[in-house]
């Protein structure tokens, strides 16, 4: 992107490590038995949306490919067949994915992260920061330091007994996703009292945390060797 991932400018500093939150869902969409062109939805069949790409190849013709998307996401399966999987025709695989919404802007907030004068503005700018999540740790001249996972993470429904473990029938409204966790009650910490933060993609949530981020952290030995140098 036409900015600074990780860097510093005259006011602050920061970087970042891997969050690895739990944003992807695939989900099993069952094609309209009555118009292939469709697939069904806890409303009813729907059109899936298309559209045709060309992918040029060197020496060779065109070679042009639909692509269909649900109202879940793209149609992956297309990509190969999905009849060992899927059982047949009759049935594609979508991916939802924080990564691929329509108003995922990585550049606005990346450059109001860039040209932030304190800690407080840099956390500002990341309230509007989608993926990838990251933990992102930051320090100013005045002293302040912050480390806030930013991005946005799904909240999935009581009644979801899959918790996006496994493919999910897109065509039951349990699996849909409910909103998302709010910008400003991601995991952070400003200005611990040990004043220090590390992080090396280990659990970023305290006990109690109300909102389920992930469930496959890294083990936390980097973290902890960081913490003990420092100490």
């Amino acid at each position: 992107m036409p900015g600074l991932v990780l860097g510093q400018n005259e006011q602050l500093a920061w970087g970042f490590t891997n969050t690895g939150p739990d944003v992807q869902d695939l989900y099993i969409e069952a094609i309209d038995p009555q118009d292939p062109k469709r697939y069904r939805t806890p409303q009813g069949s729907e059109a899936f949306e298309t559209r045709t790409e060309t992918i040029r190849v060197k020496g060779a013709a065109d070679v042009p490919i639909t692509v269909r998307r649900t109202r879940h996401g793209p149609v992956i399966s297309d990509a190969g067949t999905a009849d060992d999987v899927l059982g047949g025709p009759s049935h594609v695989l979508a991916l939802h994915w924080t990564a691929l919404d329509p108003d995922n802007d990585a550049i606005s907030p990346a450059l109001a992260m860039q040209s932030a004068p304190t800690v407080d503005a840099f956390i500002e700018a990341t309230r509007s920061w989608v993926a990838p999540m990251q933990n992102m740790v930051v320090a100013d001249r005045s002293g302040r330091i912050a480390m806030v996972a930013a991005g946005r993470v799904p909240l999935r429904k009581p009644a979801n007994d899959l918790h996006g473990r496994a493919p999910a029938p897109g065509w039951d409204a349990r699996y849909d996703w409910d909103g998302f966790v709010p910008a400003a009650e991601t995991p952070r910490e400003i200005d611990p009292d040990r004043g220090f933060i590390a992080t090396a993609n280990q659990r970023v949530t305290a006990p109690g945390y109300p909102y389920f981020i992930s469930s496959d952290w890294a083990l936390p030995y980097r973290q902890q060797r960081i913490e003990q140098l420092l100490q």
